[in-house]
């Protein structure tokens, strides 16, 4: 279990020191940073952290207007990025993913919970006898670019790439 702990605290380390080089000299920037990796670990630990919105406000961090804030926006994308990994809890926790790489426009993923039913239509009455009780597995479904939902089989690329994020 310490093993574990301490190897979760250096690759959060690392990921800190990524985003410090990533943000170095513009405080404008980095202080925003330091709201957005709050707001994160409180969405890993499930807790919400005491006077976040409070901090924010007081110190003044953030933009001081509309087109800084477009900038910001722009600078931060890839922060709010993360890997699979951290896509998979996020859909264990009922949110949506996707993949900045993906083509297609209002792609994403979700989780489709397990259940169980009997059987009373085709193609399951052609397998089993109508009345059958099936238990019907967790899954991750994908709806597609035409507004279809269809079971999602991971690529490689997919399970490699860290440029997942919450929909």
């Amino acid at each position: 279990m310490n093993d574990t702990r301490e190897s979760d605290q250096e690759y959060n380390r690392l990921e800190c020191l990524k985003l410090a080089q990533k943000v170095e000299g513009d405080y404008t920037v980095a202080s925003k940073v330091i709201i957005r990796a709050a707001e994160y670990a409180t969405f890993v630990c499930g807790q919400e952290i005491p006077g976040l919105a409070t901090f924010a406000v007081e110190f003044g961090f953030g933009a001081e207007d509309e087109e800084d804030e477009d900038e910001l926006e722009a600078e931060l994308d890839d922060v709010n990025e993360f890997d699979f990994g951290a896509a998979l809890g996020a859909l264990k926790e009922g949110d949506r993913v996707t993949r900045s790489g993906w083509n297609g426009k209002d792609m994403f993923l979700f989780l489709v919970d397990g259940s169980t039913f009997k059987v009373n239509r085709k193609p399951l009455s052609n397998i089993y006898s109508e009345g059958t009780e099936i238990n019907y597995h967790a899954h991750i479904d994908m709806k597609t670019v035409d507004g279809s939902i269809v079971p999602w089989l991971a690529s490689q690329t997919d399970l490699l790439a860290e440029d997942w994020y919450i929909v």
